[in-house]
Formats: structure tokens, C-alpha cells, sequence
């Protein structure tokens, strides 16, 4: 383009603006480039409402940046695709106002490079022909406890080639053979287990005649096409984002002349929700920090650094290892240093201590004599793994398929409001109530007390989403066994009672002289008498701070919402109404005398909230001091 864009001045609309700037802006991946984006329909049909989105997002994407948009008809399915819909949906787009000048495409342009590119995996090791019919691999798809299965997929590449060049012949009928990619039988993501990606279809193409019999699968085509178009940005709804793996897969396992932008997944990441993104990534941490409390500064931090860091270059790191020998001993010894921070000099994840103390090794040569220092003769122990963090426990649930990003703060809170767990520091412990529970329900229910359980459900209720499985059977499969599992112990549970170690209080029972005993409820800890039946007599653990009332000179108890939130309040509720979210002091007020709250936030400043005081606040004497 003759005029040079200044992306910056460009209005962000949505989060897709936010990246192409980022990417078209100074360092970016695509810097000095056009953005090219393509709207690509399959001309099995007329356009509907979902087509119009996707319009108006790739050509409208396009005319925002100055840039160019393709228009491409994804014509790899001869048997329901015609002429009409062809001629119909570049009526339609003209219609909405759109336009693509002389960049009209199909995917036919491209099947001999497909086709050459499926070689390219044969001999690479990453693709092969099967024999099974699309009944039997439904059949021996797997489940999510259970890989998918091919007694052709240790079929030599030779093999593999033969045949399919044979089938490229047209020697073969319909159904006869695939061609499937190699990648995982026992993916979570059923699209990444070994998809087919050639089919034998002798059915006469609408541009190519009979020239072909074999026929690239969608998911496969799609990925060649935007490198072959040098297509800068990708864009597809999310109804597609389970086969956007496969879709990187091939640009990397296959030679391109270019690579559209992709990310890459770790392994069990969540992805099917969206992430939470800054809407406008010019307002930057400290530019909002004013107008947010201490709270919502640290989350907007957390999420703009880290979605900021998503889009900056790899760390680069040099490290170095060493094998020192001396006598019939060796030593190993490593090191690195970091020649490029890249992403980290943003957001870096918390290191373990080893990881802190690592750095560089000095200058060593082959054959160098080196000179002992000191030995130190330290003797380690196999130490238990640490307690679960909130962040660590959410590692796990993602790591085993667990839930979904929507369900991990629901289900923290009810391991904590439930007290199976209590925090020390950042780490949980089991409570007693959490160990014994957890036995009971490993003794009754051992099917669902299990890692694998919740993920294998999650999956097959995914699998009922993309129309993969009927829903009413696959809850006909859980509920039968899981009804009889729950009226078996129901049966052997009847009078059973829990019982649990009863701490003994110095709380004395005013009926009967003895000292009360923690119990649990299904509400939480009480006191109770431990004369029970003669005595029943009952009351609710009150933590007493030990501070006054600031408003009718009663105490000031620690309690809890429903929520589980710990709050303060007076204990002559309802006669009085004090309520604070913020903890009371040991502190008086040196104007009017009452007990001063402390705030939460970092600086822990000390205040009045009786009206007309007029005490200006301050540091607790403990920091006054320091």
C-alpha cells in the first residue's frame, strides 16, 4: 500500500481489533504487512443469519484496517454443492455492501497441493490409510475412559502411500479406504483422535469434473487454504473452536508458504470458554489504578499483564550443563542465563525455590582440571507433596479434566463453607469432617469417588453438545447405575452416624455443670452438651474479638454470611446494628475513645466510624514504631 497506517488512531470495537492493532503495530507479527482475511462458505446452501455475522466480522475487519478480504467457496464436498448457491451468495454479500474485488477463490485451487501435503504426513510418519468403515469407527471411537482404536495404524508409510496414490487412481469404490491423520487415539478432544482427513467420493466436482475421486476432509482443507492465500487473520465463530487444534496442527506439520496465526493449547487447558480480556488494552494498570480499590487493581493487573504477555515473544534462555569426573565418581552441574526476556519481562509464573537460586555456570573447557572447594555432605529425605493452594488445586481440576473455569470457584467454596477443608496460609487441610467424608464416599460410591469420573461426564456431555451422542441415553447410562448405587447405601448407611473427635471447651454448661464439646452440624460447629440425651442443651460458638462495640459498648463477634464471608457485628443483634467487613482493633480512638476498625487494604490504617469524630486515621502502632 502506498499509505502507511497508523493502526494506533484506529478505534477498538472489539477484542479481534485489540489483536489485529497489536499484531499490524510496531514489533508486532504482522508489522508492515496488510491485513488479509478471508469469508469462506461452503456453496452447499443459501447464506443465513450466522453467515451475515461472519461477514460483517472478516470484511468488516478488513475495511477497518485498510486492509483486503477473500472471498472463498469451500467446494470439497461435490455432493452437495452447485453452481446456484455459488452464484447466490456473491449476490447476497454484494447485497450487505460487501466486496472483494478479483480475490475469488475455491477450494478446489488448491487439492493438488493438498494432496501433496498428505503425502508430506505419509512419509513423515503422521498420517495413514484405514480400512474401517464409518460405522466401525463409531463403534470403536472409544469413550473418555476409553482410547479410540485402528488395527491399521502401525501400517507402514510405504503402505500407506501405495494404497493411497491407488486410491488417488481411482481403483477403489466408495468407502473402501481413508486416509487419517496420525496424531491421538486417547485425546480428550475426540477431533484429535486420528480424524480422517481424505475420503474416496467418485462423485463428478462442479469446477473439476472427474478429475478427482478423493476428496479433502473440511478441517483439513481449511488450514491450506488460508496459508496458500497468505491469509494474516483467521477468523472463525466459536461453534468451530474444538477443531481449531487440528487446525494448528497441520499448519504445523505441514511445508506452507505461510503460517496464519494460531496459539498454542497446553495440554488439558480448558479452552471451551472464553477468556476474560481488558476491553481496551491502552488503559494500562496504572493509568485506572485511581479509580479502583486495592481489590479490583490487582485483578485488572493480573488479566491485562497476562493477556499483554500472551502476545509478546518467547523467553529465550541459554542453559548449560557440565559432567565433572573424579576418580570413579561424577558430578553433574547446570546453569542458564536468560539472552532474551521476551513475555517475562511483563508476567512471569511463580518459580520453586530451585528454579530462584539457578544461574550461569562459569567458563569451563573439555579436559579442564578444576579444584575442590569444600563438599558438603547433605542427607535429603523424600519429603510428602505440598498441600493444595487455590491456584494449585485449580492446576489439577485442568490437568484431569475436571469442571470448567465456570465451576472452580463454586467448587472451593464448598469444600471451605462445608469446612471439609480449612486455609492455613495460602494451603488447605483436611479437616477431621473432610477426611472422614471423604472415606464414607470412597466407601459407598468408589465409581464416582474417582479422578476420571467428572471428566468422563464433562466430555460425554460434550459429546451430546456437538451432536455426537443422544442425551437421553447418555443419562440413561449414568442414572441407572448411579440410582442403584445411591439406594444400596442408603440401605447400609440407615442409623449409621458419623462421629467425629469432640473438643472439649471451657464453655460450662449452665444446666448441668459439664463443659460443653464442639460438635458438627449440617450447618457448621456448635457447642453442645456431652450429656446428651439427659442434657441437650445446644449453643452457637461465638468468637469474641475481645473488642468493644463502637456504637453501644456490647462485643464485637467475628461471624459469617451465608456466603461463608467472615464480617463483624455486635453481639446484642438486633437490639444493635453494627456490621463491618473490616476487623476491630485493640486500639481506642484518641478523640472519642471507641475501638478503631482496621482496614484490609496494605497500609492496614486504623479509622473511626463514629459520626462527627473527627480522628484523621493511622498507621497501626506496631508500624508506627518500625
Amino acid at each position: 500500500m502506498s499509505e502507511k497506517i497508523n493502526y494506533s488512531e484506529i478505534p477498538s470495537t472489539n477484542f479481534i481489533d485489540d489483536f489485529v492493532k497489536e499484531d499490524m503495530g510496531p514489533g508486532g507479527r504482522t508489522e508492515g504487512m496488510q491485513v488479509h482475511t478471508r469469508f469462506p462458505p461452503e456453496p452447499n446452501g443459501y447464506l443465513h443469519i450466522g453467515h451475515a455475522k461472519a461477514i460483517y466480522i472478516d470484511f468488516g475487519t478488513a475495511q477497518r484496517f485498510g486492509g483486503i478480504c477473500n472471498l472463498r467457496m469451500d467446494d470439497t464436498n461435490p455432493v452437495k454443492e452447485d453452481v446456484e448457491y455459488v452464484d447466490a451468495i456473491k449476490e447476497d454479500i454484494h447485497w450487505l455492501g460487501y466486496d472483494w474485488d478479483d480475490r475469488f477463490y475455491y477450494a478446489s485451487d488448491y487439492f493438488e497441493a493438498m494432496y501433496k501435503g498428505a503425502e508430506e504426513l505419509i512419509e513423515k510418519g503422521l498420517a495413514y490409510v484405514c480400512e474401517l468403515t464409518p460405522e466401525q469407527m463409531k463403534e470403536m471411537r472409544g469413550d473418555l475412559t476409553t482410547p479410540a482404536q485402528s488395527p491399521y495404524r502401525d501400517r507402514p508409510k510405504e503402505e500407506s502411500l501405495d494404497l493411497f496414490r491407488r486410491m488417488r487412481a481411482g481403483e477403489f469404490e466408495n468407502g473402501r479406504y481413508t486416509l487419517r491423520a496420525k496424531i491421538d487415539l486417547a485425546s480428550g478432544n475426540f477431533n484429535m483422535r486420528d480424524p480422517v482427513i481424505y475420503r474416496i467420493n467418485h462423485t463428478s466436482h462442479h469446477r473439476t469434473g472427474d478429475k478427482w475421486c478423493i476428496y479433502p476432509m473440511y478441517d483439513y482443507a481449511h488450514p491450506f487454504e488460508d496459508a496458500m492465500e497468505c491469509i494474516t487473520h483467521s477468523l472463525c465463530s466459536l461453534e468451530f473452536e474444538d477443531h481449531r487444534p487440528f487446525y494448528d496442527w497441520v499448519i504445523q506439520n505441514v511445508t506452507l508458504p505461510s503460517k496464519p496465526r494460531h496459539f498454542k493449547s497446553r495440554a488439558g487447558a480448558q479452552d471451551g470458554h472464553e477468556a476474560i480480556r481488558p476491553s481496551t488494552i491502552s488503559l494500562t494498570p496504572e493509568q485506572v489504578k485511581g479509580s479502583l480499590t486495592s481489590d479490583q487493581y490487582k485483578l485488572y493487573k493480573l488479566i491485562w499483564e497476562r493477556f499483554i504477555a500472551c502476545q509478546m515473544a518467547n523467553c529465550v534462555m541459554n542453559t548449560t550443563q557440565a559432567t565433572i569426573g573424579a576418580g570413579k565418581y561424577i558430578f553433574k552441574a547446570s546453569g542458564f542465563n536468560v539472552a532474551f526476556e521476551g513475555f517475562t519481562a511483563l508476567y512471569e509464573e511463580s518459580k520453586d525455590e530451585e528454579e530462584k537460586a539457578g544461574k550461569d555456570l562459569p567458563p569451563l573447557e573439555v579436559g579442564m582440571k578444576l579444584k575442590v572447594r569444600d563438599l558438603k555432605g547433605n542427607q535429603h529425605f523424600t519429603q510428602p507433596p505440598p498441600r493444595y493452594t487455590e491456584a494449585s488445586l485449580i492446576k489439577a481440576l485442568e490437568e484431569n479434566g475436571i469442571g470448567r473455569p465456570s465451576t472452580y470457584a463454586a467448587t472451593i467454596a464448598t469444600i471451605t463453607t462445608r469446612e471439609y477443608v480449612t486455609r492455613e496460609g495460602k494451603a488447605f487441610k483436611p479437616t477431621e469432617l473432610g477426611e472422614v467424608i471423604t472415606q464414607l464416599m470412597k466407601e459407598r460410591f468408589p465409581k464416582i469417588v474417582n479422578v476420571k469420573f467428572t471428566a468422563q461426564v464433562e466430555d460425554e456431555l460434550d459429546a451430546v453438545q456437538r451432536g455426537d451422542e443422544d442425551w437421553v441415553d447418555t443419562l440413561q447410562k449414568f442414572y441407572d447405575d448411579f440410582d442403584k448405587t445411591v439406594q444400596k447405601a442408603k440401605k447400609e448407611m440407615d442409623g449409621v452416624k458419623i462421629q467425629l473427635k469432640e473438643d472439649e471447651t471451657d464453655v460450662i454448661c449452665e444446666k448441668c455443670g459439664r463443659k460443653m464439646v464442639v460438635k458438627f452440624g449440617r450447618y457448621g460447629k456448635f457447642l453442645a452438651c456431652p450429656g446428651y440425651p439427659e442434657c441437650k442443651n445446644v449453643k452457637k460458638i461465638v468468637n469474641d474479638t475481645g473488642a468493644e462495640c463502637p456504637k453501644c459498648g456490647g462485643k464485637i463477634i467475628q461471624r459469617k454470611s451465608k456466603k461463608g464471608r467472615v464480617f463483624y457485628g455486635c453481639s446484642e443483634y438486633p437490639k444493635c446494628d453494627f456490621v463491618s467487613w473490616d476487623p476491630p482493633s485493640k486500639e481506642k480512638c484518641p478523640v472519642c475513645g471507641k475501638t478503631l476498625l482496621q482496614k484490609k487494604s496494605k497500609d492496614k490504617m486504623l479509622y473511626c466510624v463514629t459520626p462527627g469524630c473527627t480522628f484523621p486515621g493511622k498507621k497501626p502502632a506496631q508500624e508506627d514504631e518500625a
